[in-house]
C-alpha cells in the first residue's frame, strides 16, 4: 500500500513519538514539524520492521511511481537521518544497503549506559573533538614511539587461508555453489595480490595452513528459492571472528555470485592491509576487527557506520593515521548527502581537521590527502581538489579511489583525453576496487571512439549488472537513434518505471527528426545533466542554455555533461564561455593553464584564451567603475 498520512496511527520510535497525521514528532517537551514526503518515507521504513526498503519501493509508494532522480531520494533520506540526530543518543539509525535500499534500525532504549552507543562523533562541536584528540595525543605521546617501534610478529604476514565452504543442504546445486564460492574468493584474493596459504584444510577447526594470519570460512544454502552465502574472516591464532558478511541472490541468478563475493572480500582485506603496509605496527584482534568493519562500511557506502568504527579505532589506537583518515573521508561523504550547506561545511571543516591529524602522524599518508581533496564540494575548488588528489596518487600509485576522484575532476574541467588515459591505466592494477574505474574507462571509450569500440570493452566487465548498465548508456547516447531504441527495449530492468522508458524512447525518436523543441513531459524528473544533453542532441540549444542557467543548489551541480560529445555545438555557442565563467571554470583554466580539450578544436569559432583574458580584464575594471 501507499502511505496516506491521514490514515496512519501514531507510534513510538526509540525516544520520540511520531504523529504522521499531524506531520509532527514529539521529543520530550518540544514538537518538530516534518515535511510530508519525509514523514511518508519514515513511515514506510518503520513498516519494514528492520527489513530493507528498496529505492524503487520508496519511489513507488512515496512519489507515486513518478520519475525521481537519485538526488531527490537522497535529499529525503538525509532529512530522515537528520530526525534521528534530534535526540542524544539518536532514536534510530538509517543504514544504506548497497545496490538494494535502506534499513531503519531502532535504538535499543533498554541498553545499559556502558553498552549504549555514544553520540555520533560527527554531531560533536569541532572544537570539542579537537580538544579530545589533543588530550589523547598528549596522553599517548610518550608511548607512540614504543608502539611503532615494536617488531612486527612473524604471524602478521597478511596471508589468508580459504577453507572449503560448507553446503548446508545436500543437493548437487548447493554443493556445487559451495565449491565455486571458495574458489571465487581465492581468485579474488589472487587478483588483488593477496597471498593465500598453500592449501586449504577441509575443516574450519583444523590448524591454520601455511602459517596464514587470517582464515576465511563460510557456508552456502538455498532456502526458499534464494542462494545465500555467509562468510567469516577469522584471526588464525585466536580463532576470533574479525569480520563477517552475508549475501543472497535469487537461486536462478547465481552467475558470477562467487566472483562478486570474492572481489568484496578482497576489497575489505586489501583496505586494511594497505593501511598496515603504509604504517607498519602491531595490531591486536580488537583493532583488526574494527579496521575490517570500518573498511567494509566505507566500501559499501554506510558512512555513519564507518564514522563509528573510525571513532572506536581512534580511541583504541590514536597513534594510527588510518582511522583519522577514514573518519575524515566518511564525514565528507555525509556532508555530500545533506542539502543544508551550513551543516555540510561544518562537517567538511571537521573532516579537514581529522585529515591533518593523520598527516601529523604520517606526513606521507595517501588517504589523508584524498580526504582533503574530497573535503571541497563538487563543482568548485578544482585547483585545490586536484593538487591534493595528485599528492595521494603520487604517494600510492595503486590507490584506486584517488584515481577515480582524479578522473572525476578531469571530466568536470573538460580534460577528457587525460581522464581516459588515467582510467585506462587504473584498470590494469591489482586493486579489487576497480569496478568504478572500469565503468569510467568504457564510458570514455564510447565518447571518444564510438559504440563499437566500447561494446568490445564491456566484455571485460564481470559484474552482470554493471555490464547491462553500460550497454544501456551506449545504446542511449552512442548508437544511431533507431538502433538505440530497439536495443534499449531489451535492456530495461523491471524497476524502470514506464515514464522513464517513454522518455528515452520519445527522445530518441525526436533525435531522428531534428530540430525538436523541448523534452517530453516524461523527462521532467531526469537529472539536469541528462536534460541538457538531450536538448543539445535534439538541436534545441536555446532550451539547453535555459536548463544550464536554471538555479540549482550548488552541492548537486556538476559540469561533466558540458564536455560530452553531443554538446559540441553547445560549447561552440557564444553563450557557453560566459556560462563557464560564472561557474568558475574559466578562472580555473586561466589561472592553472590546464585548458580543456575543446579549446584545441580547429573549428571552434573563438579563442578560449583570448575570451578568458577578456573576462579577467573586465573583472579588474569593475572596482574602478
Amino acid at each position: 500500500m501507499g502511505v496516506d498520512l491521514a490514515l496512519e496511527a501514531d507510534f513510538v520510535l526509540g525516544s520520540i513519538q511520531v504523529r504522521p497525521s499531524a506531520g509532527r514528532i514529539l521529543i520530550a517537551d518540544r514538537t518538530v514539524r516534518v515535511e510530508p514526503r519525509v514523514m511518508q518515507v519514515l513511515v514506510l521504513l518503520v513498516r519494514a520492521a528492520g527489513g530493507t526498503v528498496t529505492r524503487d519501493t520508496l519511489v513507488a509508494l512515496c512519489w507515486g511511481g513518478r520519475i525521481v532522480s537519485d538526488d531527490a531520494v537522497s535529499r529525503i533520506i538525509a532529512k530522515v537521518r537528520a530526525l534521528a540526530r534530534l535526540t542524544d543518543p539518536p532514536a534510530f539509525a538509517l543504514e544504506t544497503v548497497p545496490k538494494v535500499g535502506f534499513q531503519l534500525i531502532v535504538a535499543d532504549t533498554a541498553a545499559t549506559a556502558e553498552n549504549q552507543p555514544s553520540r555520533p562523533i560527527w554531531l560533536r562541536r569541532p572544537r570539542a573533538l579537537a580538544a579530545t584528540v589533543a588530550i589523547l595525543a598528549l596522553v599517548c605521546a610518550g608511548l607512540v614511539w614504543r608502539i611503532v617501534s615494536l617488531p612486527i610478529p612473524p604471524h602478521q604476514n597478511g596471508r589468508v587461508e580459504v577453507v572449503a565452504f560448507e553446503a548446508l543442504q545436500s543437493d548437487a546445486q548447493t554443493r556445487r555453489l559451495a565449491s565455486t564460492m571458495s574458489a571465487g574468493i581465492v581468485r579474488g584474493l589472487a587478483r588483488a595480490g593477496i597471498e593465500t596459504a598453500p592449501a586449504a584444510v577441509p575443516k574450519a577447526d583444523g590448524p591454520a595452513g601455511g602459517g596464514a594470519e587470517f582464515r576465511i570460512t563460510g557456508t552456502v544454502e538455498r532456502p526458499d528459492g534464494r542462494a545465500t552465502a555467509s562468510v567469516q574472516l577469522l584471526d588464525s591464532r585466536s580463532g576470533v571472528v574479525l569480520w563477517s558478511m552475508r549475501d543472497e541472490r535469487p537461486a536462478g541468478a547465481v552467475a558470477g555470485f562467487e566472483d562478486a563475493t570474492g572481489e568484496h572480500v578482497a576489497s575489505v582485506l586489501q583496505c586494511m592491509l594497505e593501511d598496515r603496509r603504509a604504517y607498519p605496527t602491531v595490531m591486536d584482534a580488537a583493532t583488526l576487527g574494527n579496521y575490517f568493519n570500518g573498511c567494509e562500511a566505507m566500501l559499501v557506502g554506510a558512512y555513519p557506520r564507518a564514522v563509528e568504527f573510525a571513532r572506536r579505532l581512534v580511541r583504541q589506537r590514536p597513534d594510527l593515521p588510518g582511522p583519522h583518515a577514514v573518519y575524515a573521508i566518511a564525514l565528507n561523504h555525509i556532508a555530500w548527502s545533506t542539502d543544508d550547506e551550513a551543516e555540510a561545511e561544518a562537517l567538511r571543516r571537521e573532516a579537514r581537521a581529522s585529515a591533518r591529524k593523520a598527516l601529523d602522524i604520517h606526513p606521507r599518508y595517501a588517504e589523508a590527502y584524498q580526504a582533503l581533496a574530497i573535503s571541497h564540494p563538487h563543482g568548485r575548488d578544482w585547483g585545490a581538489r586536484e593538487d591534493y588528489v595528485q599528492r595521494a596518487r603520487a604517494l600510492d600509485p595503486n590507490f584506486t579511489p584517488a584515481h577515480l576522484y582524479y578522473i572525476s575532476i578531469l571530466r568536470e574541467t573538460g580534460r577528457v583525453r587525460r581522464a581516459r588515459a588515467v582510467a585506462a591505466a587504473a584498470v590494469t592494477g591489482a586493486d579489487p576496487r576497480l569496478g568504478g574505474a572500469l565503468f569510467e574507462a568504457v564510458q570514455l571509450r564510447a565518447e571518444m571512439d564510438g559504440a563499437a569500440a566500447a561494446l568490445s570493452e564491456v566484455n571485460r566487465v564481470r559484474d552482470p549488472g554493471m555490464a547491462r548498465a553500460l550497454r544501456r548508456q551506449i545504446a542511449l547516447w552512442h548508437l544511431p537513434p533507431s538502433e538505440g531504441r530497439a536495443t534499449l527495449l531489451t535492456l530495461f530492468e523491471p524497476h524502470h518505471a514506464p515514464p522513464y522508458r517513454a522518455c528515452l524512447d520519445k527522445h530518441l525518436a525526436a533525435v531522428e527528426r531534428p530540430p525538436v523543441r523541448g523534452l517530453p513531459a516524461e523527462c521532467a524528473r531526469l537529472p539536469r545533466g541528462w536534460r541538457i544533453r538531450m536538448l543539445a542532441r535534439q538541436g534545441d540549444l536555446d532550451g539547453a542554455f535555459v536548463e544550464a542557467n536554471r538555479p540549482e543548489p550548488a552541492p548537486s551541480y556538476t559540469t561533466v555533461h558540458f564536455f560530452q560529445p553531443e554538446l559540441k555545438a553547445f560549447r561552440a555557442d557564444p553563450r557557453f564561455m560566459p556560462l563557464a565563467n560564472r561557474l568558475g571554470l574559466v578562472d580555473f583554466w586561466r589561472s592553472t593553464g590546464r585548458w580543456p580539450d575543446f579549446c584545441s578544436e580547429p573549428d571552434l569559432p573563438y579563442d578560449c584564451r583570448a575570451v578568458a583574458a577578456g573576462f579577467a580584464t573586465d573583472a579588474a575594471r569593475k572596482p574602478a567603475s
